[in-house]
């Protein structure tokens, strides 16, 4: 569209100066002569003309005509290919990439993010995919679902476009670990309050994806194992855990939150909190600030700013707790 742009402004300048020299006509007569010439649309010459000019005119309505020829089947070419609705594509994920806060980012949407954007998604949290695969981040894209963005997210500039100094979190899971781990060190590094999770392939790779500034990593390798032996001697307790994470229909949820200063719950015990604000959400376990959990904690225990609640209800009594505390986790 450009080089198009450039070609026709070209045409009228050349057009332009050449009556200015061979007529000695003024500038607006001669950008007059410029533009009917060139537009074939035939109004009447600002003055007669010179057999020069005449001659001058004779070129500058075949090179316009062949200027306009050439940029209509240029911009047929262009609409027919899909190009301008993909450039009015990319303006409006542009667009929308730049007004998002407080969103998730997804990078690399294989078997494990393709999933993990899709909890998110079912959560009720935005999220950006970052998929370095063209071919797979336009499908993505034609989904509909999420907003896409094409690029390796271990480039700084990329995960810029993503709005990782806006974002509350990013989950990591492209292929080999060393680019996840280029993704983590970027991402850290561009957001230091963001909340980084992390899959890792090796074990070998975890400590490492930790010092660069992941916040959770999980191996897959360890994560299935476990999961297969409580499956073979605990089964109940996986289904009922499964159903309860990720059934949507269910009416109880899982959820955490952490302790606002100067909210309800602030330097309340669980107990003076439940009387004072019966929210009916149950507290399974407490994380202290230091990184101390405990689980099923007892009433007595007071409550702080940092600490962080899980809690298990209802959605209602969940945001009630929510408000409690001062505010979601």
């Amino acid at each position: 569209m450009g080089l198009l742009a450039l070609l026709l402004i070209a045409t009228l300048s050349g057009a332009t100066i050449g009556y200015v020299i061979i007529e000695d006509f003024g500038w607006l007569d001669a950008a007059y002569m410029a533009v009917v010439t060139v537009s074939t649309v035939g109004f009447q010459e600002a003055r007669p003309l010179s057999d020069e000019g005449r001659v001058f005119t004779i070129f500058v309505i075949l090179g316009g005509v062949g200027a306009i020829a050439f940029a209509a089947t240029t911009l047929g070419q262009y609409i027919v290919s899909g190009e301008l609705r993909g450039a009015l594509a990319s303006r409006r994920m542009d667009h929308k990439l730049h007004s998002l806060t407080g969103h998730h980012i997804v990078a690399g949407y294989g078997r494990t993010g393709s999933e993990a954007a899709s909890q998110l998604l079912r959560d009720g949290i935005t999220v950006v995919v970052v998929e370095a695969d063209a071919t797979e981040a336009a499908r993505v894209a034609e989904d509909g679902r999420f907003t896409v963005l094409c690029g390796d997210a271990g480039d700084d500039d990329v995960l810029r476009e993503a709005g990782i100094e806006r974002a509350t979190g990013l989950i990591a899971c492209v292929n080999p670990d060393s680019a996840n781990l280029m993704v983590v060190l970027s991402a850290r590094a561009l957001n230091p309050d963001l909340h980084i999770v992390a899959r890792s392939d090796n074990d070998a790779t975890r400590p490492k994806l930790m010092t660069a500034g992941a916040d959770r990593v999980l191996s897959l390798h360890n994560l299935t194992g476990r999961r297969l032996a409580h499956m073979a001697v605990m089964p109940t307790v996986v289904d009922f855990l499964d159903m309860v994470l990720h059934d949507d229909t269910m009416e109880m949820w899982f959820e955490d939150f952490t302790v606002e200063a100067k909210s309800l719950a602030d330097g309340l015990s669980i107990r003076a909190m439940a009387l004072r604000d019966p929210v009916g959400a149950s507290i399974l376990g407490l994380r202290h600030e230091n990184g101390e959990m405990r689980v099923s904690p007892s009433p007595d225990v007071v409550l702080v700013p940092g600490d962080t609640v899980v809690a298990l209800g209802t959605r209602e009594q969940l945001d009630s707790l929510g408000q409690a505390l001062g505010g979601g986790g």
